[in-house]
Protein backbone atom coordinates (compact mmCIF):
# COMPACT_ATOMS: atom_id res chain seq x y z
CA UNK A 1 0.00 0.00 0.00
CA UNK A 2 2.73 2.03 1.10
CA UNK A 3 4.48 1.73 -2.46
CA UNK A 4 1.07 2.25 -4.63
CA UNK A 5 0.92 5.56 -3.14
CA UNK A 6 4.54 6.55 -3.15
CA UNK A 7 4.00 5.76 -6.56
CA UNK A 8 1.70 8.31 -7.02
CA UNK A 9 3.73 11.01 -5.72
CA UNK A 10 1.17 11.30 -2.76
CA UNK A 11 2.76 9.56 0.10
CA UNK A 12 3.53 12.42 2.96
CA UNK A 13 5.21 11.70 6.71
CA UNK A 14 1.18 11.74 8.06
CA UNK A 15 0.33 9.05 5.92
CA UNK A 16 3.42 6.87 6.68
CA UNK A 17 2.63 7.19 10.15
CA UNK A 18 -1.11 6.41 9.95
CA UNK A 19 -0.50 3.40 7.65
CA UNK A 20 2.35 2.51 10.19
CA UNK A 21 0.06 2.48 13.34
CA UNK A 22 -3.11 0.89 11.56
CA UNK A 23 -3.70 -2.42 13.50
CA UNK A 24 -6.29 -4.03 11.13
CA UNK A 25 -6.68 -4.56 7.28
CA UNK A 26 -9.70 -2.51 7.43
CA UNK A 27 -8.13 0.86 8.93
CA UNK A 28 -5.20 0.26 6.15
CA UNK A 29 -8.07 -0.15 3.48
CA UNK A 30 -9.99 3.30 4.64
CA UNK A 31 -6.00 4.29 4.30
CA UNK A 32 -5.72 3.53 1.35
CA UNK A 33 -9.19 3.92 -0.16
CA UNK A 34 -8.85 7.79 -1.61
CA UNK A 35 -5.75 6.53 -3.47
CA UNK A 36 -6.67 2.89 -4.88
CA UNK A 37 -6.84 3.34 -8.67
CA UNK A 38 -10.56 3.95 -9.55
CA UNK A 39 -12.42 1.41 -10.93
CA UNK A 40 -14.85 2.34 -13.84
CA UNK A 41 -17.85 3.94 -12.07
CA UNK A 42 -20.60 5.95 -12.47
CA UNK A 43 -19.02 8.92 -11.09
CA UNK A 44 -15.88 8.18 -13.32
CA UNK A 45 -18.13 8.13 -16.37
CA UNK A 46 -19.84 11.09 -15.37
CA UNK A 47 -16.47 12.75 -14.92
CA UNK A 48 -15.67 11.68 -18.78
CA UNK A 49 -19.03 13.29 -20.10
CA UNK A 50 -17.58 16.51 -18.36
CA UNK A 51 -19.71 16.61 -15.43
CA UNK A 52 -17.31 17.40 -13.26
CA UNK A 53 -17.80 21.54 -13.03
CA UNK A 54 -21.48 20.75 -12.97
CA UNK A 55 -20.73 19.19 -9.63
CA UNK A 56 -18.55 21.95 -8.31
CA UNK A 57 -21.99 24.39 -9.51
CA UNK A 58 -24.05 22.44 -7.18
CA UNK A 59 -21.64 22.59 -3.93
CA UNK A 60 -21.99 25.95 -4.48
CA UNK A 61 -25.12 27.03 -5.91
CA UNK A 62 -27.38 29.88 -3.80
CA UNK A 63 -30.74 29.03 -2.85
CA UNK A 64 -32.01 30.90 -6.11
CA UNK A 65 -30.25 28.87 -8.73
CA UNK A 66 -32.38 26.52 -10.30
CA UNK A 67 -30.25 23.51 -10.79
CA UNK A 68 -31.89 21.87 -13.91
CA UNK A 69 -30.70 25.43 -15.32
CA UNK A 70 -27.57 25.27 -14.77
CA UNK A 71 -27.52 21.04 -15.81
CA UNK A 72 -29.17 22.55 -18.72
CA UNK A 73 -25.45 24.04 -20.53
CA UNK A 74 -23.97 20.33 -20.08
CA UNK A 75 -26.47 18.48 -22.56
CA UNK A 76 -24.25 16.83 -24.91
CA UNK A 77 -24.76 14.04 -27.26
CA UNK A 78 -23.62 11.54 -24.18
CA UNK A 79 -26.00 13.74 -22.22
CA UNK A 80 -29.11 13.69 -23.70
CA UNK A 81 -30.88 16.32 -21.11
CA UNK A 82 -30.65 18.22 -17.72
CA UNK A 83 -31.79 14.88 -15.66
CA UNK A 84 -29.05 13.16 -17.06
CA UNK A 85 -26.60 15.58 -16.27
CA UNK A 86 -27.45 16.16 -12.95
CA UNK A 87 -27.39 12.39 -12.21
CA UNK A 88 -23.92 12.71 -12.88
CA UNK A 89 -22.96 15.38 -11.33
CA UNK A 90 -24.68 13.85 -8.05
CA UNK A 91 -22.16 10.91 -8.72
CA UNK A 92 -19.50 12.96 -8.82
CA UNK A 93 -20.36 14.21 -5.75
CA UNK A 94 -21.77 10.85 -4.12
CA UNK A 95 -18.18 9.37 -4.48
CA UNK A 96 -15.89 12.02 -3.28
CA UNK A 97 -17.96 11.75 0.17
CA UNK A 98 -17.47 7.86 0.21
CA UNK A 99 -13.83 8.28 0.52
CA UNK A 100 -13.18 8.47 4.61
CA UNK A 101 -15.56 6.14 6.54
CA UNK A 102 -15.15 8.77 9.52
CA UNK A 103 -16.42 11.35 7.46
CA UNK A 104 -19.49 9.26 6.23
CA UNK A 105 -20.61 8.45 9.33
CA UNK A 106 -20.16 11.57 11.23
CA UNK A 107 -21.98 13.35 8.24
CA UNK A 108 -25.22 11.06 8.62
CA UNK A 109 -25.37 11.35 12.25
CA UNK A 110 -25.18 15.01 12.21
CA UNK A 111 -27.09 16.01 9.08
CA UNK A 112 -29.85 13.33 10.83
CA UNK A 113 -29.59 15.35 14.29
CA UNK A 114 -29.33 18.94 12.19
CA UNK A 115 -32.27 18.01 9.81
CA UNK A 116 -34.50 15.96 11.51
CA UNK A 117 -33.52 14.75 14.79
CA UNK A 118 -34.96 16.94 17.64
CA UNK A 119 -37.25 19.81 18.87
CA UNK A 120 -34.21 22.33 17.42
CA UNK A 121 -34.21 20.23 14.07
CA UNK A 122 -35.03 22.25 10.50
CA UNK A 123 -37.64 19.76 10.36
CA UNK A 124 -39.64 20.87 13.64
CA UNK A 125 -38.76 24.37 13.05
CA UNK A 126 -40.09 24.89 10.04
CA UNK A 127 -42.95 22.58 9.91
CA UNK A 128 -44.50 23.06 13.30
CA UNK A 129 -43.08 25.58 14.78
CA UNK A 130 -42.69 28.63 11.50
CA UNK A 131 -45.25 27.43 9.41
CA UNK A 132 -48.01 25.30 11.42
CA UNK A 133 -47.93 22.69 9.17
CA UNK A 134 -47.52 19.79 11.21
CA UNK A 135 -48.44 18.43 14.92
CA UNK A 136 -45.16 16.58 14.93
CA UNK A 137 -41.99 15.96 12.04
CA UNK A 138 -39.30 14.44 12.03
CA UNK A 139 -36.47 12.79 8.83
CA UNK A 140 -33.62 11.22 8.89
CA UNK A 141 -30.95 8.68 6.95
CA UNK A 142 -31.51 5.41 8.17
CA UNK A 143 -28.68 3.03 8.64
CA UNK A 144 -28.80 -0.09 7.36
CA UNK A 145 -28.42 -3.57 9.51
CA UNK A 146 -26.44 -5.11 7.23
CA UNK A 147 -23.49 -3.88 5.17
CA UNK A 148 -25.09 -5.41 1.72
CA UNK A 149 -28.35 -3.56 1.98
CA UNK A 150 -28.71 0.59 1.07
CA UNK A 151 -29.29 3.34 2.97
CA UNK A 152 -32.56 4.80 3.32
CA UNK A 153 -33.88 7.80 3.74
CA UNK A 154 -37.13 8.58 6.13
CA UNK A 155 -39.69 11.00 7.07
CA UNK A 156 -42.80 11.28 9.40
CA UNK A 157 -45.21 14.42 9.31
CA UNK A 158 -48.31 14.46 11.45
CA UNK A 159 -50.67 17.02 9.62
CA UNK A 160 -54.32 18.00 9.11
CA UNK A 161 -56.08 16.68 6.30
CA UNK A 162 -56.53 20.32 5.06
CA UNK A 163 -53.16 20.93 5.41
CA UNK A 164 -51.76 18.07 3.70
CA UNK A 165 -51.19 19.59 0.08
CA UNK A 166 -49.32 22.53 1.96
CA UNK A 167 -47.21 20.25 4.38
CA UNK A 168 -45.93 18.19 1.48
CA UNK A 169 -45.00 21.43 -0.87
CA UNK A 170 -43.13 22.87 2.68
CA UNK A 171 -41.55 19.48 2.75
CA UNK A 172 -40.39 19.28 -0.54
CA UNK A 173 -38.90 22.88 -0.25
CA UNK A 174 -36.83 22.01 3.09
CA UNK A 175 -35.61 18.59 1.91
CA UNK A 176 -34.01 20.07 -1.81
CA UNK A 177 -32.95 23.51 -0.74
CA UNK A 178 -31.83 22.91 3.31
CA UNK A 179 -32.36 25.82 5.17
CA UNK A 180 -29.09 26.84 6.96
CA UNK A 181 -29.31 28.31 11.10
CA UNK A 182 -25.36 28.12 12.98
CA UNK A 183 -27.08 28.30 15.91
CA UNK A 184 -29.40 25.12 15.12
CA UNK A 185 -26.16 23.35 13.90
CA UNK A 186 -23.88 24.39 16.93
CA UNK A 187 -27.04 22.34 18.99
CA UNK A 188 -27.06 19.62 16.87
CA UNK A 189 -23.84 19.35 16.86
CA UNK A 190 -23.43 19.76 20.38
CA UNK A 191 -25.84 17.17 21.01
CA UNK A 192 -24.45 14.68 19.44
CA UNK A 193 -21.07 15.35 21.20
CA UNK A 194 -22.91 15.22 24.93
CA UNK A 195 -24.46 11.73 23.73
CA UNK A 196 -21.32 10.28 23.06
CA UNK A 197 -19.38 11.46 26.38
CA UNK A 198 -22.06 10.04 28.15
CA UNK A 199 -23.60 7.40 26.71
CA UNK A 200 -22.61 3.48 27.47
CA UNK A 201 -23.02 0.19 26.11
CA UNK A 202 -23.12 -2.35 29.14
CA UNK A 203 -24.04 -6.08 29.73
CA UNK A 204 -25.71 -8.33 27.13
CA UNK A 205 -25.53 -4.91 24.71
CA UNK A 206 -22.03 -5.30 23.81
CA UNK A 207 -22.36 -8.75 22.75
CA UNK A 208 -25.53 -7.58 20.66
CA UNK A 209 -23.47 -4.69 19.43
CA UNK A 210 -20.74 -6.28 18.31
CA UNK A 211 -22.55 -8.73 16.12
CA UNK A 212 -24.72 -5.73 14.81
CA UNK A 213 -21.34 -4.61 13.41
CA UNK A 214 -20.31 -7.18 12.26
CA UNK A 215 -23.51 -7.45 10.13
CA UNK A 216 -22.51 -3.92 8.89
CA UNK A 217 -18.98 -4.87 8.03
CA UNK A 218 -17.75 -2.96 11.18
CA UNK A 219 -14.78 -3.92 12.65
CA UNK A 220 -14.71 -1.16 15.64
CA UNK A 221 -16.91 0.78 17.44
CA UNK A 222 -17.74 3.70 14.81
CA UNK A 223 -18.63 6.18 17.26
CA UNK A 224 -14.99 6.66 18.35
CA UNK A 225 -14.46 7.84 14.53
CA UNK A 226 -17.69 10.18 14.52
CA UNK A 227 -16.46 11.76 18.35
CA UNK A 228 -12.98 12.23 16.61
CA UNK A 229 -14.87 13.53 13.18
CA UNK A 230 -17.00 16.10 14.87
CA UNK A 231 -15.01 18.84 15.59
CA UNK A 232 -14.01 19.41 12.12
CA UNK A 233 -17.48 19.17 10.82
CA UNK A 234 -18.85 22.74 9.71
CA UNK A 235 -22.20 23.66 8.21
CA UNK A 236 -21.10 23.91 4.79
CA UNK A 237 -20.17 20.31 4.73
CA UNK A 238 -24.01 19.26 5.94
CA UNK A 239 -24.89 21.33 3.48
CA UNK A 240 -22.37 19.63 0.69
CA UNK A 241 -23.51 16.33 2.18
CA UNK A 242 -27.53 16.95 1.56
CA UNK A 243 -26.59 18.61 -2.26
CA UNK A 244 -25.16 14.83 -2.93
CA UNK A 245 -27.35 12.73 -1.30
CA UNK A 246 -30.78 14.15 -0.61
CA UNK A 247 -31.46 16.97 -2.77
CA UNK A 248 -33.67 16.19 -6.21
CA UNK A 249 -33.68 12.20 -5.21
CA UNK A 250 -37.09 10.87 -5.93
CA UNK A 251 -39.11 9.63 -3.08
CA UNK A 252 -42.10 7.71 -2.69
CA UNK A 253 -45.31 9.26 0.04
CA UNK A 254 -47.05 7.07 2.15
CA UNK A 255 -50.39 8.96 2.91
CA UNK A 256 -52.45 7.42 6.26
CA UNK A 257 -56.33 8.87 5.67
CA UNK A 258 -59.66 8.28 4.62
CA UNK A 259 -59.64 9.05 0.74
CA UNK A 260 -62.91 11.34 1.07
CA UNK A 261 -61.34 13.38 3.21
CA UNK A 262 -58.11 14.89 1.50
CA UNK A 263 -57.15 16.53 -1.93
CA UNK A 264 -56.32 13.33 -3.86
CA UNK A 265 -56.11 15.63 -6.98
CA UNK A 266 -53.47 17.66 -5.22
CA UNK A 267 -51.63 14.22 -4.60
CA UNK A 268 -51.43 13.46 -8.33
CA UNK A 269 -49.60 16.50 -9.43
CA UNK A 270 -46.79 14.60 -7.04
CA UNK A 271 -46.95 11.88 -9.35
CA UNK A 272 -48.80 8.15 -9.24
CA UNK A 273 -51.78 7.72 -6.75
CA UNK A 274 -51.93 4.30 -5.18
CA UNK A 275 -54.87 3.85 -3.26
CA UNK A 276 -54.59 0.98 -1.02
CA UNK A 277 -57.38 -1.45 0.47
CA UNK A 278 -57.00 -2.54 4.11
CA UNK A 279 -56.70 -6.30 2.29
CA UNK A 280 -53.78 -5.01 0.65
CA UNK A 281 -52.06 -3.52 3.60
CA UNK A 282 -52.75 -6.67 6.41
CA UNK A 283 -54.04 -9.15 4.61
CA UNK A 284 -57.61 -9.98 5.65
Amino acid sequence: VRAAIDSQGKLTDDLSAALEKAKTLAEVEDIYRPYRPKRKTRASIAKARGLEPLADQLLNQSPADDPAALAGAYITEEVPDAEAALAGARDILAERFSDSAALRATLRSLYNEYFGGSMNSIVFQEMRERRSLAYSAWAGFQTPGRKTKPYTYVSQIATQNDKLADALAAFDEIINTLPQSEAAFELAKSGIESRLRTERILNDDIAMTYLANKDKGLDHDIRKDIFEALPSITLDKIVDFQKANVAGRTYYYGILAEPGNIDVDALRKLGKVVILTQEDIFGF
